[in-house]
């Protein structure tokens, strides 16, 4: 893979990139901008000042859904949802805040069935604008099922999270169902996000 530099000098895997803003600020770990330091137009952007939440950015995507947080599932710190299915199964998807950063993408890549997923694993990763931004599942075990319509019409992940836009489902590992991260429930992750954006 080649790589090319940008005016900071620091070679980037994205030609014409450079690091984002709030990355360069130490406040995300990577991030690159596409869009030549144009913070005005930046769904990211707007997302972490807290303006995508109340008003959108002249020029950037108005961001989708409600940023609800359903009760009927748990919610991982890195933005998935996770809903029991039966005694065995759960359901994984992106959470409100997850959907619209990552926003409409071009590729979503899901693991194969049967797959072993261990806790802390990359779950699914999208694509957008030869970006590529990968989320972990809090949860160890076998993936019994994948959304297809997902890989079908990636922007499901945006238009409709909760719902038509699910990624996973896991066959647990055990009973006691260890977890990477606490799971956090509707109230809590809504408060958290507050803080994060």
């Amino acid at each position: 893979m080649t790589s090319a530099s940008n005016k900071t000098g620091r070679a980037t895997l994205v030609p014409n990139a450079a690091p984002c803003v709030w990355m360069s600020a130490g406040l995300v770990a990577y991030k690159l901008c596409d869009r030549q330091l144009d913070c005005e137009h930046c769904a990211f952007d707007a997302a972490l000042r807290g303006t995508a939440l109340h008003e959108s950015v002249e020029g950037a995507p108005t961001p989708r859904g409600d940023w609800s947080f359903p009760d009927d599932r748990h919610y991982s710190l890195h933005h998935l949802w996770i809903q029991r299915v039966d005694a065995s199964h759960v359901r994984l998807g992106l959470d409100a805040l997850a959907s619209n950063l990552i926003g409409a993408s071009e590729v979503v890549e899901l693991p194969a069935v049967g797959t072993w997923l261990r806790a802390d694993a990359h779950a699914a990763t999208f694509q957008n604008h030869g970006a590529r931004t990968s989320v972990r599942t809090p949860l160890g075990g076998h993936v019994a099922a994948i959304n297809e319509s997902v890989r079908a019409s990636p922007d499901l992940t945006a238009r409709a999270p909760y719902d038509a836009g699910w990624l996973v489902e896991l066959t647990l590992a055990d009973s006691g169902h260890p977890t990477a991260e606490p799971l956090m429930s509707a109230q809590e992750i809504e408060k958290r996000t507050r803080l994060d954006v």
